[in-house]
């Protein structure tokens, strides 16, 4: 009678050596390992997990399946991933020998997977964050799926889609999406401030805190006006936002409007005081003052005068007579003096025109008797 043998695939029947008892060596040439469901290796679909499956092993003459543990070992390899797997069986007992058998582990479909990305905040840039995908409860890996990105630069959800490679099937995809935050941009009015004056005080600029690189505050609308003494708010509102390619991108930012604040102030004057050191200008002595406004630029005094004395400068800080000067608030000037040089005495001056008659007399007197004298000797 044949053995089971005989009515299988001999596509998977390997070789093998046989030893043993003498009457059975001429007999056992092949063994075949087959999946104890099926009777043949089907191919298996990756699971994510190692595969294994029963088995029967049966030897070519022996009309009987062996018994595993008995009649053999068997162990599985490379089974885990896409490609062949791999059963090794070895004979046990009074026989020796073993065998390879490989099959098919097929790509399975990824559509049934999770897939989640982090949010993030807009930026201008194209947002790609790396997804996090499970598959029947297990972890992906990144050589599994290739990810792609769509609605990712602008505010809002955008949606990442892993397709299937290695080990699920590339004609496969699975869709996740993440959010896209606004944001946060805070958009300050100008603040100005004046003398009252009478005209209404205005400040149209305004400034932007947390725009992304490349966008720009094209216009917003600016409100505010003071005219009497006081304070009052200088609003912004209805801005608009554009990137570098002049598209609108306000609905990216989640804004914030700060105030300005414009203020008129009173007219405010300050004394200024100078200390005449003991000097005399335009009949005052002593010290005295005069009231300014607040950023009028004025002359200091002249220089004022002191008997015996001159006048150098205005000191606090230093500053020369009739200078330019603008007031900023109240100031102490003191004059500066340096004693003057002593001028010769005058008076009588009697003895000195004595004294020169004298002289011219007696030189008078000395050329007439050198005169008398040439002349007697031309008589002789």
């Amino acid at each position: 009678a044949g053995s089971p043998y005989e009515s299988l695939s001999r596509e998977t029947a390997y070789e093998i050596t046989v030893t043993g008892a003498k009457d059975y060596a001429a007999h056992f040439r092949q063994i075949l390992i087959v999946d104890a469901e099926h009777e043949q290796l089907q191919s298996w679909e990756y699971t994510g997990n190692a595969i294994t499956f029963p088995i029967k092993v049966y030897l070519q003459g022996i009309d009987e399946v062996l018994a595993a543990g008995t009649g053999y070992e068997y162990e599985f390899s490379e089974n885990v991933d896409v490609g062949k797997g791999k059963i090794k069986v070895t004979l046990t007992g009074n026989r020796e020998g073993s065998a390879e058998a490989e099959f098919e582990i097929t790509p399975a479909d990824i559509s049934s997977a999770k897939v989640e990305a982090a949010d993030q905040e807009y930026d201008g840039t194209k947002k790609e964050p790396v997804p996090t995908v499970t598959w029947g409860g297990k972890a992906v890996a990144e050589e599994d799926y290739t990810p792609s990105y769509t609605d990712n630069v602008r505010a809002g959800t955008a949606t990442v889609t892993v397709s299937g490679k290695h080990n699920f099937k590339d004609t496969t995809k699975a869709d996740g999406t993440f959010e896209i935050k606004a944001r946060p941009l805070t958009i300050t009015a100008d603040s100005a401030e004046c003398t009252y004056d009478g005209t209404p005080l205005t400040a149209d600029g305004f400034s932007g805190e947390g725009l992304a690189d490349g966008d720009q505050i094209a216009s917003a609308k600016v409100e505010g006006t003071q005219t009497e003494i006081g304070s009052s708010a200088n609003t912004v509102s209805q801005a608009k936002i554009v990137n570098a390619a002049g598209e609108d991108v306000t609905d990216c930012y989640a804004i914030t409007y700060q105030p300005g604040t414009l203020t008129v102030k009173a007219v405010e004057t300050f004394t200024l005081t100078f200390d005449l050191g003991g000097g005399t200008l335009n009949g005052k002595t002593g010290t005295y003052t005069i009231e300014c406004e607040e950023g009028e630029t004025i002359h200091l005094p002249d220089a004022p005068t002191k008997e015996g004395f001159r006048f150098l400068y205005w000191k606090g800080s230093r500053y020369e007579a009739g200078a330019e000067y603008t007031v900023t608030g109240p100031h102490d000037f003191t004059a500066v003096w340096e004693k003057a040089e002593a001028s010769p005495k005058t008076g009588d001056d009697r003895p000195v025109m004595l004294w020169t008659l004298l002289l011219g007399g007696s030189l008078l007197a000395g050329i007439l008797l050198l005169l008398s004298r040439i002349a007697g000797k031309k008589d002789r």
